[in-house]
């Protein structure tokens, strides 16, 4: 697309899908709790639609992934995990080209653990909502700053982050 082209380009509703696989590469080692890798394949997927309602773009997702079981875990135990789900919400404003804001929420439920058949405590139920905003500082480069947090009802902590971001466009602008 030339830059004309994206300039002067509407946007419709767009439907999307993603798989993804995790091999079970990195180092592992059984007699050792805490491993680079995890011995054990996983499988995603992922459904997100994004529709254009005036200056706001609303984007919704979906997905699953799924693991197998690692047959070899600490001193010879299996490790079996349950899926974990997750949908996620934005609602992106745009201000003009580069410049725009965005509010995001997402939530995560599943997960659960099980060693040699027997339950654990893991059972991950999170939630996440953010803030972003997004500036350019001409036609190639801009900036970005998004605040958030995150909240654990199940296993895990809850947290909040602030990250920064500087983006550079090769090409004309």
């Amino acid at each position: 697309m030339t830059p004309q082209e994206m300039k002067d380009y509407e946007p419709g509703t767009v439907f999307g899908a993603r798989l993804g696989v995790t091999a079970p590469t990195g180092e592992y080692d059984n007699t050792k709790v805490i491993n680079l890798g995890t011995n054990r394949w996983s499988f995603a997927g992922e459904l997100g639609l994004a529709a254009p309602v005036g200056k706001w773009s609303i984007e919704a997702m979906v997905a699953a992934r799924f693991f197998t079981a690692n047959d070899d875990y600490f001193n010879g135990l299996r490790l079996t995990q349950d899926p974990l789900l997750v949908a996620k919400l934005h609602a992106v404003r745009s201000i003009r080209p580069g410049f725009w804001w965005a509010l995001a929420a997402g939530y995560g439920y599943g997960a659960r653990t099980a060693i040699d058949g027997v339950p654990r405590a893991t059972t991950q139920r999170n939630w996440r909502v953010f803030v972003a905003v997004a500036y350019p500082i001409s036609p190639q480069q801009g900036f970005s700053v998004s605040i958030g947090s995150g909240g654990n009802l199940g296993a895990g902590t809850d947290f909040d982050a602030i990250t920064v971001g500087y983006q550079y466009s090769w090409g004309k602008g």
